[in-house]
């Protein structure tokens, strides 16, 4: 059986075991992306995989060291668009922050929807669409889709 070819899936740094066995599962490339930590602890990020014109599955679990792996994730999605991926579907099997999906104190962040809202501000052109599912086990209220569609206003 040949694989698609239109498909392609990429782990981040803490989704890669993930998105390999996906790979396997659904009969697709496995493309690779290169992250590392300049000395100052900037990141940087680069997708070594052609994923012009394809469907792109993105992996990264959020749970350790979470603000890092947020930054990751969110340059890795702009990244994709910007290098002109149809489709970009991003798994999140650890979502961080939802535990904070209240107010439980006055003055207190609702940590989980500004997350939400961050994601949200992957910039998109009239040809790609970014689709986010997150799962998380701490909070039904956190079980949600972030779609951005270039179609709707």
């Amino acid at each position: 059986m040949s694989k698609e070819r239109d498909i392609v899936v990429l782990g981040g740094s803490s989704g890669e075991h993930i998105a390999i066995r996906l790979a396997e599962i659904l009969n697709v490339e496995l493309g690779s992306i290169e992250t590392k930590k300049f000395p100052d602890g900037e990141t940087y990020i680069r997708v070594l995989s052609e994923v012009s014109g394809k469907k792109v599955i993105y992996v990264n679990s959020l749970q350790r060291n979470p603000n890092d792996l947020i930054i990751e994730t969110l340059y890795t999605l702009d990244t994709l668009k910007d290098l002109g991926a149809k489709e970009i579907h991003a798994v999140i099997p650890y979502m961080a922050y939802a535990r904070q999906d209240e107010r439980f104190n006055p003055g207190e962040a609702v940590s989980i929807f500004s997350l939400a809202k961050l994601f949200k501000t992957v910039k998109l052109d009239a040809s790609s669409a970014i689709r986010i599912v997150i799962w998380s086990f701490n909070s039904s209220k956190c079980n949600f889709i972030i779609e951005s569609d270039p179609k709707l206003p």
